[in-house]
Parts: structure tokens; sequence; C-alpha cells
């Protein structure tokens, strides 16, 4: 690491890492700062791809209960269409036998 010096007549580069005692215990520092990084981000990466699969498959049971669901409604009207036939016919019979 090099500075250059502040006073404007000097043109000399003065290198702040020589014979500097906080150098090596900072560097060792940021490595280790690094190194814990580097495993969370590893961890985050294991954690999010967890919760994509929990999310899919319940987005996946969800489209299974809505297509129940929707079979479901689809029963209850076919059964309505027939109740409705079933007792248009019988208002028919009972006009008819009326008359």
């Amino acid at each position: 690491m090099t500075t250059q010096n502040t006073n404007p007549k000097s043109t000399k580069t003065v290198d702040a890492t020589v014979n500097n005692p906080f150098i090596a215990p900072f560097q060792k520092m940021m490595e280790d700062h690094q190194a814990r990084m580097d495993a969370a981000f590893a961890e985050f990466t294991k954690q999010e791809a967890k919760g994509m699969e929990r999310i899919t498959q319940g987005i996946d049971e969800m489209a299974n209960l809505w297509k129940g669901q929707l079979n479901y409604f689809s029963q209850l009207q076919s059964e309505w269409r027939k109740m409705a036939v079933e007792a248009t016919e019988k208002a028919q019979d009972y006009v008819k036998g009326a008359n």
C-alpha cells in the first residue's frame, strides 16, 4: 500500500505497509471476515433453495385443491341442472293432469 506524501514540494511516495504492526492483524481479520461471509452466503443459498422448493410444493398443492373444488362445483352444477329438468317435467305433468 503506498500513499502520496501530502507535502506539495515532495514527490516521494511512502510505503505505508513497511514496518506497520497493524497490517498483519488487520489482514487476518479481513480474511476471517471474508471466510465468514462466504460461509454465510453459502448457507443463504441453501436456505433460499429450500424455501423455493417449499413455495413450489405449496403452489402445486393449492392447484390440486382448486382443481378438486372446480370438479366438485361442476358436479353440483350438473346435479342442479338434472333437478331443474326433473322439476320442470313434474310441473308439466302436474299441469297436464290438471286439465
